[in-house]
């Protein structure tokens, strides 16, 4: 259905306001966050993320691989956390051998899993590493919000 020529002339094409919704899919600013939480945190909990931020990171674009290094970040921590435990000496070096070879075990299922899976989408991968990422984030913020009682 047109609009009638003498309706037409009367109407005008209205810009875009501050009432007009319009989405913002503009770049995440990821310095902001950083400075915002380095604000927040207490010395403890930076040193903490800041030892996340420098933890070696494997191919980041590969959905897979950002799941299998936080395998690796988690297998590292504990194995300190292990080794820096009161835990009787005897027993370290079994329980840091156990907590690796149960990861190496973790990781080799995932890498099997996945490489079904991409066979099975046609050779594209099914998790968007962006989305991961932020997923992940989300959940890291969930945690940190139920230990300081927020």
């Amino acid at each position: 259905m047109e609009i009638p020529d003498s309706i037409n002339a009367l109407t005008t094409e209205v810009q875009s306001s501050s009432l007009t919704i319009q989405s913002n899919e503009g770049a995440t600013d990821v310095l902001r966050m950083m400075n915002a939480i380095r604000q927040c945190a207490n010395t403890s909990d930076y040193s903490s993320i800041e030892e996340g931020l420098a933890f070696y990171k494997k191919d980041i674009l590969a959905d897979k691989n950002i799941i299998k290094n936080f395998l690796l970040l988690y297998c590292d921590t504990l194995n300190k956390a292990v080794k820096d435990s009161d835990m009787n000496e005897d027993f370290k070096s079994q329980a840091t051998r156990s907590i690796t070879d149960t990861v190496k075990g973790i990781l080799l299922s995932i890498d099997s899993i996945n490489d079904i899976l991409v066979l099975l989408n046609k050779k594209k991968n099914l998790l968007d590493v962006r989305r991961i990422s932020c997923i992940m984030l989300g959940y890291a913020i969930a945690i940190i919000k139920k230990t300081y009682n927020h």
